[in-house]
Parts: structure tokens; sequence; C-alpha cells
């Protein structure tokens, strides 16, 4: 639970939370994205109220990658298209270059065409991660919310993953919960909890 708590992130800032276990990132993670109300005080996302926005609104706007990936037993295709329904095939493979996941993909008999299984199950979590950011590319979130998303990956994986994130616009806010180092070295503050 989090009690006598303030925290603004301007646009375009990457903040890092850290803390112990049961401190309440997830709860902060929860409460940003609009899936949990405030008992007190407020929220805000951009110059609006949280709660007088539509939270499909919100949703659009920001992704999330976690520590469990959500893919679909489907195609690598079908579950870009997840983030962009009618994106092209071009803007596909341009999302996957940016999440370094691209030679990967074309490394593959099927290529875009690989069903990945249920949570997919056969890719590495270091790949999985790197579809999922790749979804969000797609979609052009202006947040990316990473929860514990490296904490089971090697330190190759991590690092493409690592890359992949500093490539992302100024613009673009990044934030990372994590207790690994490393995780946090592209943030601009860390926030303690």
């Amino acid at each position: 639970m989090l009690k006598n708590f303030s925290l603004t992130i301007e646009q375009g800032e990457r903040v890092g939370i850290v803390g112990e276990s049961g401190r309440g990132k997830t709860t902060l993670l929860h409460l940003m994205a609009g899936m949990l109300e405030p008992i007190q005080g407020e929220i805000r996302f951009g110059n609006h109220l949280l709660s007088e926005v539509k939270i499909q609104d919100v949703h659009k706007k920001i992704g999330f990658v976690l520590q469990e990936s959500l893919l679909f037993n489907a195609s690598i295709k079908e579950n870009m298209l997840y983030g962009k329904a009618d994106a092209t095939d071009e803007e596909i493979e341009l999302a996957c270059k940016k999440a370094y996941i691209s030679d990967f993909i074309q490394s593959l008999q099927d290529k875009y065409d690989t069903v990945v299984g249920e949570k997919g199950i056969k890719l590495s979590g270091g790949q999985k991660q790197r579809i999922v950011l790749a979804r969000l590319f797609l979609k052009d979130v202006d947040v990316f919310i990473l929860d514990e998303a490296t904490s089971a990956l090697d330190q190759n994986a991590e690092s493409m993953i690592q890359d992949a994130l500093s490539s992302i616009g100024a613009d673009k806010t990044i934030v990372i919960v994590s207790h690994r180092e490393n995780s946090l070295k592209l943030c601009q503050r860390l926030v303690y909890l």
C-alpha cells in the first residue's frame, strides 16, 4: 500500500522504480495504468484526471513489457498485429528491427508466419520480450512500462532489450521496475519505495 506518495514523471523522462518486494511497485504501475483507483488523491495522465478519461484511450498510449510476456498461440505476424491491426509488412519489419528481433525472425523457416505456441513457449525469454517490445513500437505508445521485464533473462538478452530501449525517441516516456542494476542504466532518476 502506498501512503502520502507523490510522483511526477515528465514526458520523455526515463524513471526507475526500485524497492524491496511488497513495497508497492506493482501497485504503483497499476495505478498509473488506471487498473486501480486511488482511495485518496488523484492520478493525472497529461493534463487530464485519469478518472475522467476513457481507460481504453489511456491503454492506447501505454505499453507493458512484463516478466511473463503476453503472446498468443499464433504466428509472429498475428502477434504483432495485436499492436496495430492494419499494419503493413514493412511497418512490422521496421518495428522488429527496432526491437533487435528481425534477424532472428528472418532465420526461421516460416519467418513471420512462425507459430510461437501458447504463451510463446517455442521462444526464449529474450525473444518473447523483444517481440512484445516490437509490438509496442508498432503500436507507437507514448509510455513504455517494464515490470521486471529482464529479471529472468541472461546478460546477452538483457543487453539487446537495453539497446532497443535506448533507441526509443526522447519524446517517449520509459518507466522501469527492476531489482537488477543493469536494467536501470538508462534511467535518468530512480524512485525508491
